[in-house]
């Protein structure tokens, strides 16, 4: 089911990730200017240096996702709208947090900004992207076009409103920011014509999700 599918790339299951990379695989972390220390080393062993905190902080973060909804209609308002929100958020998460005996007031402040991070960079970079590559990935094996001419149809039609000018930058600027012929081609090499539609959109979903995970890292 696509939607099922859809649905759980989730928030949560980016931290389950990350927490994985972070505990098993240290070395995976960006380095800092000091070769000798890991970015966000210090700030992680701070915050989540115990697996009962770890796990209890990936379920504080599930719970914050699913009951703060809400809070994605407001991250990308000026400061006067923004704030008042962003109050009534801080107060939920810490309400929230309040039902975990490991997640103090310090963590849960931190999880609440880097979810409203998470939160600003996914409607700014990555919401749609996944309906527009789908779009694309169509034209390109129904009709037998090449990206930039199925990129331009897309364009035209504008089935993702939203993403219309992440679109038009591509076709001004080929190889920009996001690089999406070279992501179109990551995501969507060997897959075959008689694939069905809605497991492609599922793998699509799940690429530029951990596309934004990589991002926050």
């Amino acid at each position: 089911n696509f939607f099922k599918c859809k649905s759980t790339v989730t928030n949560a299951q980016l931290v389950i990730l990350r927490t994985a990379v972070i505990c098993c695989f240290p070395s995976f972390l960006v380095q800092g200017r000091n070769e000798y220390e890991y970015d966000r080393w210090s700030q992680y062993k701070a915050f989540c240096n115990t697996p009962d905190a770890d796990r209890e902080y990936v379920l504080y973060w599930e719970k914050m996702v699913k009951e703060m909804k809400w809070l994605e209609n407001h991250v990308l308002k000026d400061f006067l709208e923004w704030e008042p929100m962003r109050c009534k958020g801080l107060y939920q998460s810490v309400k929230i947090a309040s039902g975990f005996t490991n997640i103090d007031l310090d963590l849960a402040c931190h999880g609440f900004e880097e979810y409203v991070w998470r939160t600003r960079l996914y409607r700014l970079f990555v919401e749609g992207l996944d309906r527009a590559f789908l779009e694309i990935w169509k034209r390109v094996n129904e009709d037998q076009t090449s990206f930039r001419d199925a990129l331009q149809e897309v364009y035209n039609d504008n089935p993702v409103p939203s993403r219309r000018h992440t679109l038009k930058a591509e076709l001004e600027r080929p190889g920009g920011f996001l690089q999406l012929e070279r992501q179109f081609r990551r995501c969507t090499e060997g897959i075959s014509k008689e694939v069905n539609v809605s497991i492609v959109w599922c793998g699509l979903a799940i690429h530029w999700n951990l596309l934004l995970y990589i991002m926050m890292v």
